[in-house]
């Protein structure tokens, strides 16, 4: 276990660096000037050529691609991602503001769909080819197709307005949660109930599964002790890499409802071009699936230590 903690970090890090720095290498690609564009955002009149050299000595930016990179990295190591071009207060505290809302939505998108995937992928691998078998099936290739905006749409149109349960837009009350978190939750539970069942399946293969059903263990306890067991692993990573994927995809999701989170602030700054901000979104969207993914693989070294050993080995 140590071994492999020390060498997943080694590796985080390789990546984490390998992200940063792609993302500041895409951040010098955007057009227009910078000090130009936070000088027209800061000020009424137009500004002159000698306050655009000065403001991009200020930001470093008449400074090698190296240099310029070391900079930024140094910052963003302490926590500073820069100033939004276009609100004139820091990236840093946009991102505290609006991180434990995309969190919480996150959160309960995945909440909702483990929620309705576990009990699906149970009942669809407990009867293979069976109805049960062939609706959840179903469910999951219509689930995970449906694009997130036109599922956001149909939800609004049945229940907020159809049926009048729900409220649609802002951040006012705990109801405004449950559209957004619902919409995130189809896809993801669509790809975890289809995972659920291919694992659950193979793992009720496994000899010492099947020496218990002979045994005359009954078929829940088979189901849920010993094959759900064995099938924790690959549940467990399919769970982690739709959190990281809940946590970065959800701009779309949060723009379609109101919600103040990560999502509105980057479709904000993409309309605008506030390219500090898209930056940092890029990055953090990154960081996510990285630290996630990693933490996925501690999880599983810790609750299976042979798989442990034998990647040690490896």
């Amino acid at each position: 276990m140590t071994q492999l903690f020390l060498r997943r970090t080694g590796w985080l890090c390789v990546v984490l660096i390998a992200i940063s720095a792609l993302t500041f290498w895409l951040g010098t690609l955007v057009p227009g000037n910078p000090a130009e564009m936070i000088l027209l955002a800061t000020q009424s009149e137009p500004p002159t050529e000698l306050q655009i050299r000065a403001k991009r000595s200020e930001l470093g930016l008449d400074r090698p691609l190296p240099d310029q990179y070391q900079r930024w990295l140094s910052r963003a190591v302490r926590g500073d991602l820069g100033v939004s071009w276009t609100r004139s207060v820091t990236v840093t505290s946009l991102i505290v503001e609006r991180l434990p809302r995309t969190v919480l939505l996150a959160a309960a998108g995945l909440a909702l769909s483990l929620m309705i995937a576990l009990p699906l992928g149970l009942a669809s691998a407990r009867r293979p080819g069976s109805r049960i078998d062939s609706a959840c099936r179903a469910w999951s290739l219509v689930g995970g197709s449906l694009p997130a905006y036109l599922l956001a749409y149909l939800l609004i149109l049945v229940l907020a307005v159809k049926l009048q349960l729900l409220p649609v837009l802002g951040f006012d009350s705990p109801l405004h949660l449950v559209l957004p978190a619902l919409t995130l939750a189809v896809g993801s539970a669509a790809s975890i109930t289809r995972f659920t069942r291919n694992a659950v399946l193979d793992a009720m293969s496994q000899s010492h599964v099947r020496a218990a059903a002979a045994r005359g263990v009954p078929e829940n306890a088979v189901l849920r002790v010993h094959a759900l067991r064995n099938a924790s692993l690959p549940i467990v990573t399919m769970v982690g890499l739709s959190l990281a994927g809940l946590i970065g995809g959800a701009f779309v999701v949060e723009w379609i409802f109101n919600w103040p989170g990560m999502g509105t602030l980057a479709v904000e700054a993409i309309n605008t071009k506030d390219y500090p901000v898209i930056q940092a979104f890029v990055l953090f969207s990154a960081l996510a699936y990285v630290i996630v993914n990693f933490a996925v693989d501690l999880l599983c070294a810790a609750l299976d230590p042979r798989g442990d050993r034998a990647r040690a080995s490896i």
